[in-house]
């Protein structure tokens, strides 16, 4: 079983956890532990798959990146 494997089926989890939860804080919580999981998933495919690391594609945690300085950006 690979890497990602693994991780969906934490994300798995997460989601029957987030189902039984007693309140919304802990609800939201494993949905975002669920999200996490998925996300290193997503990042283990394609280093399995032999692409190289971008710093800019790294998993998001379910964030957006931040917006770039108006210095990085195109004119």
């Amino acid at each position: 079983m690979s890497n990602a494997d693994e991780y969906r089926r934490n994300a798995d989890e997460c989601m029957e956890w987030a189902k039984t939860a007693k309140s919304d804080f802990e609800r939201n919580t494993f949905l975002q532990m669920a999200q996490t999981w998925l996300a290193a998933a997503m990042y283990a495919d394609g280093r399995r798959r032999g692409r190289k690391s971008d710093p800019g594609q790294a998993p998001s945690h379910g964030r957006p990146p931040p917006p770039r300085s108006t210095e990085d950006r195109p004119q």
